[in-house]
């Protein structure tokens, strides 16, 4: 399946928009750090989404063929916000959010016959809009979130796409880089895990 996001002109008219994103001072090196004392590595299962600067094209790290990184600079690399954070050097190539090219990037899940597919997508039920920014991102994400759930599909694989509950979508706003709502669409996502898995929280050990 040819998808409208991987189009080389696309890949044309990011590389023209990042090179014309402002400077950013800010880092993610906290986060680098963090993920990088985990000891994760890429051993065949994970993949890290981002954009190099340069061409405009996506890069997955862990995927085969891809440049050589360790997990923390990818991570760092993947949430990296053009105009908000600072790109990521990586060798010699600078690398940003993969969101820049897809919000989702589900087409390159490692997905066959008969696996299952999880996607949570935090903008798929998100309360927006269309006649504002956030609303047009949210409808442009839509379609290529619709169009990559056909290609993983279309080798057999089952999907199932996840967005935050109406309560929690509320709470997060049009402001997806609002930190203030944060511990309450924590609890909420939380909260919607359980009711989906039919757990139970964890107990709490009593002295």
């Amino acid at each position: 399946v040819a998808l409208a996001v991987g189009a080389s002109g696309g890949a044309a008219l990011r590389a023209a928009l990042l090179a014309g994103a402002p400077g950013a001072d800010v880092s993610l090196t906290q986060l680098r750090d963090r993920v990088s004392s985990s000891g994760a590595l890429f051993d065949g299962r994970l993949r890290v989404v981002t954009v190099e600067r340069g061409s405009g094209r996506r890069v997955v790290f862990g995927a085969p063929g891809a440049p050589p990184a360790g997990v923390g600079e990818a991570v760092q690399a993947s949430c990296s916000v053009p105009w908000i954070f600072a790109p990521v050097l990586i060798g010699e190539r600078q690398y940003v959010d993969g969101g820049v090219w897809s919000n989702t990037n589900l087409d390159v899940a490692p997905a066959g016959r008969d696996t299952q597919v999880l996607c949570l997508n935090p903008i798929a039920s998100v309360e927006i809009a269309l006649a504002s920014p956030f609303g047009a991102l949210r409808a442009i994400a839509g379609s290529a979130a619709a169009l990559e759930t056909l290609a993983v599909r279309s080798r057999g694989a089952r999907v199932r796409m996840l967005g935050p509950a109406g309560d929690t979508a509320r709470v997060m706003g049009p402001n997806l880089m609002n930190p203030r709502p944060r511990d309450e669409v924590l609890a909420g996502g939380y909260a919607q895990g359980l009711r989906l898995g039919g757990g139970r929280p964890p107990s709490r050990a009593t002295a």
